[in-house]
């Protein structure tokens, strides 16, 4: 349960993130620090993703290390290194820093989102595939919402600064996450985030 619950919950504001950078890399990157940074705009979309990709084996590291199973996550930790080191020096020559962001992309995916996901499922009895179901694609399924929602806003009204950059982005977030909590947030859930908020709301 805390493998699963842990996960969605965790997975959502690391996928929020990484639609919002596929929608605006390239005007993010330009308004920040100048159109000579154009072309980078797609590793602004590769390394969150490859960080939302992470998430899920995060949340598993932990429940791991405290249940004394921290080899696994250490040799988890370590064949990640390498696949993203040979991924990137691989690519490197041919596609130059975006090469290293795909390396890392790489790693995440059939490291942290196959392999650690595959041993750990089934070291506590889950079905692999159950687990990608339930974790990534309601993420994956509102943040394709999102992305549209944010490049109809951004095409209608083209952002000149990054404050406005942030609030264009905020209709494609709240899209997420109402989507999320009408259509794939167990009551079980909801409770738990109800009670996490009431405890950090300040006393009267």
């Amino acid at each position: 349960q805390m493998m699963v619950t842990g996960a969605r919950i965790a997975l959502v504001p690391a996928a929020v993130v990484a639609a919002g950078a596929w929608a605006f890399s390239e005007e993010a990157l330009t308004l920040w620090v100048g159109e000579s940074f154009r072309g980078a705009s797609l590793v602004l979309g590769i390394l969150p993703t490859a960080l939302a990709l992470s998430v899920p084996q995060t949340v598993i590291s932990g429940v791991f290390t405290m249940t004394g199973r921290h080899r696994f996550t250490a040799a988890a930790a370590v064949a990640a290194m390498c696949v993203n080191l040979v991924a990137s020096l691989s690519l490197v020559g041919v596609l130059g820093i975006a090469g290293v962001a795909l390396g890392t992309l790489i790693a995440a995916g059939l490291v942290d989102g196959i392999l650690v996901l595959v041993i750990a499922t089934r070291k506590v009895g889950l079905s692999y595939w159950r687990y990608v179901a339930t974790v990534f694609l309601p993420a994956a399924s509102c943040g394709v919402a999102q992305y549209l929602v944010t490049l109809g806003v951004k095409t209608l009204w083209p952002p000149e600064h990054l404050i406005i950059l942030v609030l264009e982005g905020m209709p494609g977030a709240l899209t997420f996450g109402l989507l999320y909590w009408l259509l794939f947030m167990t009551e079980q859930e909801k409770a738990l985030i109800r009670r996490k908020l009431g405890r950090a709301a300040p006393a009267n």
